[in-house]
């Protein structure tokens, strides 16, 4: 990666049940959880420092990487893809605030539905340019690989939770996850935000099929993704094949039949 580049990963984390403290144990059932998504971003480091060696001479280190993760916590979220993509816009808007001088994005995610769809990828290009970044690459992994930072910045944040919970607070709503994240000083190179979805709005579904949006040459798309669609139109051509060949016997047989009852009739 350039200077100007950064790499990320984007992943819902495991929902968050809402508790009262020392409630009782009837309580816990029935209960609506709150979403949580998880963005972190890694980068090299502009600058080069000295590395002091057994020797009596220094040398430039190799480049270090920084790394920066943002959580947006959300009290009713059905994490769909319009879901998705605005949490995700929150986040990318807040990175390129905070380090301006990124201006490139390699971003992965897994093949989930609500990251894999063809649209998804369009409308995260549109974002990314209208916050002035561009795009590179979008790859995806498989559902339990490749996002490993994100489970790892999720799981220590909720046990600054947990902590917080411990201390005589009830966690309600995205506010008390936000509060209680953020408690005994927080996550090293982590922030928080708190979303909630207005439902009263009209949602634009975009319904792609072959978009000129943009060119893939300039978006690298993942090749797990064209194998898969290249597996179901083969599955789906041998099977319209198949049906192709009964339908033709199926005529044959009958056409015999119609010829030999013909012939009966003729007699």
């Amino acid at each position: 990666m350039d200077d100007d580049e950064a790499f990320c990963t984007f992943d819902w984390g495991q929902k968050i049940l809402p508790q009262e403290h020392r409630e009782a144990q009837s309580a816990y059932f029935g209960k609506k959880g709150m979403s949580v998504l998880v963005g972190s971003f890694v980068w090299k480091d502009s600058a080069q420092r000295l590395a002091s060696t057994a020797t009596t001479t220094t040398s430039l280190s190799s480049r270090t990487y920084s790394t920066e993760s943002y959580i947006v916590a959300i009290t009713n979220a059905a994490q769909t893809e319009l879901d998705t993509l605005s949490a995700g816009e929150i986040i990318t808007k807040q990175f390129k605030i905070d380090y301006p001088h990124i201006k490139k994005l390699h971003k992965r995610t897994d093949n989930a539905g609500n990251f894999s769809s063809h649209a998804t990828p369009e409308a995260e290009k549109l974002i990314c340019e209208r916050l002035g970044i561009k795009l590179l690459t979008r790859d995806y992994s498989e559902v339990q690989k490749g996002k490993d930072i994100c489970d790892r910045i999720c799981g220590i944040s909720k046990a600054r939770l947990r902590s917080w919970e411990a201390t005589g607070n009830d966690l309600l709503n995205a506010i008390d996850i936000k509060e209680g994240m953020e408690y005994a000083g927080g996550i090293k190179n982590t922030k928080i935000a708190v979303a909630e979805i207005v439902s009263d709005q009209e949602a634009l579904e975009i319904i792609v099929k072959y978009s000129n949006l943009f060119d893939f040459h300039q978006l690298v798309i993942s090749s797990q993704i064209g194998s898969i669609e290249k597996t179901c139109v083969s599955q789906a051509l041998q099977k319209v094949n198949k049906m192709n060949d009964e339908f033709n016997s199926t005529s044959m047989i009958n056409n015999e039949k119609r010829t030999s009852a013909a012939k009966l009739v003729n007699q």
